[in-house]
């Protein structure tokens, strides 16, 4: 062989490893930017749950939390006029569909925007949960959170009968 005829063989693999050098590379950043895709399409899809989660207390925790709330009598003088809520007892028919966690009749929320009012529970003096299907007087303990950072979170609680027949 001659030397020019050497000179192409090498040229001709050399263009062979250079061409497979860049299929392999081809094929690794497909993988990749496969790879990539397919984290954000579950970043994506899992950013919703991680929120809803994320506003999941435990139960040990929050029960600790809305106890170590204060009453709204200890912090009514540090809130404003319309971060005072004020719940007046309710009474509920026998067998009345009722959901304490959204029922707010008797609850007086002067601006929403302000504040935050969640319900926490609902039980009568031998610690049952609320049922409009047993007659009994329940205590439901609701707490409030200020929508800014600054404000005061305090406890409420109302009266619920639930009248016999």
């Amino acid at each position: 062989m001659t030397d020019t005829q050497k000179e192409q063989k090498r040229s001709a693999q050399s263009a062979e490893r250079n061409e497979a050098r860049m299929r392999k590379k081809k094929w690794t950043n497909r993988v990749i930017s496969g790879f990539l895709s397919a984290i954000m399409m579950m970043s994506a899809a899992a950013a919703p749950a991680t929120a809803f989660a994320s506003e999941l207390i435990p139960e040990e925790e929050l029960k600790a939390y809305v106890e170590a709330l204060p009453e709204l009598d200890q912090v009514k003088d540090t809130l404003d006029a319309d971060e005072i809520v004020t719940a007046k007892d309710l009474e509920v028919e026998f067998g009345a569909e009722i959901d304490l966690k959204k029922d707010f009749r008797n609850i007086e929320i002067p601006d929403k925007e302000k504040v935050n009012m969640k319900f926490y529970e609902a039980k009568d003096a031998d610690k049952a949960d609320f049922s409009t299907g047993k007659a009994g007087t329940y205590k439901a303990v609701y707490y409030v959170e200020p929508s800014n950072e600054q404000g005061t979170a305090f406890r409420q609680e109302r009266i619920g009968a639930r009248k016999t027949w």
